[in-house]
């Protein structure tokens, strides 16, 4: 918004403020006035506009930065302007990289909204093609695993919680520790299951979908 001098930086901000304030707390407000919402519906909705509020504040602050780099630049007149260009070893001339304010496209925004990373940059690392094999098999490891965890809740942990009603109503504390330490292990193993679900199989997919070259999702997010 500053860069074509639409906004000041002090309105942008505030405006970017509002937004991320109403994308955090609308979600929430929803969730608490429509009864109607089922509690997986609210955990899955809540997630996907915290993980939203988490990359534009990246995009915010990652820009900022680049905005402040380039008129620093400017003043001192030290560089110029100009996109930086990778040559090859051969000498031959490679793909251009993006620059400031080149990458304040709609196309580049959606691209790091649906790439599976919280951290910003204005050139992502690009695998060469799309491995289908590859792309299959995590396919198939997502429904599979998502079929294994929905059948280890409904047979394993829906009636150990059931069971566990009357003791949590009769204040049986023997009887509540035994039933929680019942649901000790299939929560063990069903969260295992979704960590592998959700950081290889998922993120991989999309990953291998949208051509992104950096596969440490198991690494810290920061």
């Amino acid at each position: 918004m500053a860069t074509v001098e639409t906004f000041s930086e002090r309105a942008g901000r505030v405006l970017y403020a509002l937004l991320l304030t109403s994308i955090l707390c609308c979600p929430v407000l929803v969730v608490f006035m429509v009864p109607s919402i089922t509690p997986v519906g609210s955990v899955c909705s809540l997630s996907v506009y915290t993980i939203l509020f988490l990359k534009l504040y990246s995009y915010m602050e990652v820009n900022k930065w680049c905005r402040q780099r380039r008129l620093a630049r400017a003043r001192t007149l030290c560089r110029s302007l100009s996109a930086p260009v990778m040559k090859k070893a051969n000498g031959e001339v490679g793909k251009k990289e993006v620059s400031y304010p080149g990458n304040l496209t709609h196309r580049d925004m959606y691209y790091f909204i649906f790439a599976p990373t919280l951290c910003y940059e204005l050139n992502f690392p690009r695998s060469a093609r799309i491995r289908k094999r590859f792309l299959l098999r995590r396919l198939f490891e997502m429904l599979f695993f998502m079929q294994l965890l929905v059948g280890l809740i409904q047979q394993w942990m829906v009636p150990t919680i059931q069971n566990s009603m009357k003791p949590f109503r009769d204040m049986d504390y023997s009887r509540m520790i035994e039933r929680l330490l019942k649901l000790a292990v299939p929560n063990h193993l069903i969260w295992l299951i979704f960590f592998y679900w959700y950081f290889h199989s998922s993120m991989n997919f999309v990953a291998e979908l949208m051509r992104f070259g950096d596969r440490e999702f198991y690494r810290d997010w920061w």
